[in-house]
């Protein structure tokens, strides 16, 4: 038994997947910290504004999500030295960047139209701004040094980062500031992120900038304009567009305090996502590999199970539990989210197969993963089109995620059928 866990613990697979779950664990810990202490001292009406710069700045951080995926796959299958291969990346980004300067000008003139664009305050809107512009520059460097595979600094740094964030609203809890605090620190924390992860990746690359340039523009721009590229962007962009688009749409046609009990429900609702998150995130590896494939199908639906059973379990928490969980997350000014707990239960069970599902459809590079974006325009239609309340917009959500998910059901069914058909004969 030693000898087995020395074997896999030496597999700088398993280290990474040990690193990151745990890392992943205490990431979501410590992200509870910080909601706990934003909604107990700022109220329905902070907390709901708190929450919708963060869904503003997870829509606008799309394109570097996606491209940082992209900078994890190429270094970490560069064929060449994976140290000289970043290290001419970031020269070929740094050098794109300077050329697109300029075009960015233009831009500026739109700065004061945000906070009526976004019903922000004006703090949060400008605060937007930065933060975006630093996500921008962190993302490479976090993504390069996963490609690195440097998991532990890697984790380390998403740790000191999320510390940072929850010190602001711990310091407004205690009765040390208000809203503008817990925003200060939200800024130095993405600041420190994108230090330490410019920093880890200098310390840990050999400075070597000559022969393959045109080689990996060439092979960049390839990528930009392939299948593969345009069903993963769609997909990644699907599925966060569809986690924040109903609390920016309650943030802006809605008063502060619903838009704050809103934010809430809808935290309650992911709160079942981020316990299985690692899960998640180590399932699409296995679906990934070639290695695994003949067990993949079983473990979809073994998984699926094991999920339903989950949203039952959380469903009878939220059932029964209501009001103990809401004074340990939020406190008694978030009362008027218990009624409806019992669909942030559902809704998140389905959001959580969803992502898992998806993620399936996309580590096959199946064109399945493009049925959420798909859908996502007659979603948006939906919201604007029903009655001005809340239940209905949980409701419409729930519906919707319910509409996909068996949709991706019947896909998968038909294909089985297919390829069983073709076997037989």
């Amino acid at each position: 038994m030693k000898k087995i866990l020395s074997t896999l613990w030496s597999n700088e697979f398993y280290q990474g997947g040990v690193v990151l779950t745990a890392g992943s664990f205490i990431v979501n810990f410590l992200n509870y910290l910080f909601n706990f202490f934003a909604a107990k001292s700022l109220g329905p009406k902070g907390f709901g504004e708190i929450t919708a710069l963060i869904s503003y700045l997870s829509i606008f951080s799309l394109p570097f999500t996606i491209l940082a995926t992209i900078i994890i796959q190429k270094i970490s299958a560069a064929g060449i030295d994976r140290k000289t291969y970043a290290v001419l990346l970031e020269d070929l980004f740094v050098s794109k960047l300077k050329k697109m300067l300029f075009f960015c000008i233009p831009f500026i003139f739109f700065i004061p139209l945000f906070p009526q664009l976004t019903n922000l305050s004006p703090l949060s809107s400008y605060n937007l701004i930065l933060l975006t512009v630093l996500s921008f520059f962190s993302s490479f460097y976090l993504a390069a040094n996963q490609g690195l595979r440097l998991f532990f600094l890697a984790t380390l740094t998403a740790v000191g980062a999320v510390i940072l964030k929850s010190a602001g609203s711990f310091l407004t809890y205690v009765g040390i500031g208000d809203i503008t605090l817990v925003q200060i620190f939200l800024f130095l924390s993405t600041l420190f992120s994108t230090i330490a992860t410019y920093f880890i990746f200098h310390r840990n690359t050999i400075q070597k900038i000559h022969s393959i340039r045109k080689r990996i523009e060439k092979s960049v721009v390839s990528i930009l304009f392939s299948r593969q590229f345009l069903i993963f962007s769609l997909s990644v962009a699907g599925i966060s567009l569809f986690g924040t688009i109903d609390i920016i749409f309650v943030k802006k046609f809605f008063s502060p305090e619903i838009a704050g009990i809103y934010s809430s429900w809808s935290l309650f609702s992911k709160i079942i996502l981020y316990a299985v998150g690692p899960f998640i995130s180590i399932s699409f590896i296995f679906f990934s590999s070639a290695e695994t494939k003949l067990q993949q199908k079983n473990t979809l639906l073994v998984s699926i199970v094991v999920l339903l059973f989950i949203g039952i379990i959380s469903y009878f928490l939220y059932t029964n539990f209501a009001s103990i969980l809401i004074a340990i997350f939020f406190g008694a000014r978030f009362n008027a989210v218990m009624h409806y707990l019992r669909l942030a239960s559902i809704f998140g069970s389905l959001y959580t197969a969803l992502t898992f599902i998806n993620n399936y459809f996309l580590s096959r590079k199946s064109v399945a993963a493009l049925i959420l974006p798909l859908g996502l325009p007659f979603y948006i239609i939906t919201l604007f089109m029903i009655p001005k309340q809340i239940e209905i917009i949980m409701q419409t959500t729930i519906l919707f995620s319910l509409l996909v998910i068996i949709i991706y059901c019947l896909y998968f069914l038909i294909k089985y059928l297919l390829r069983l058909s073709q076997f037989s004969n």
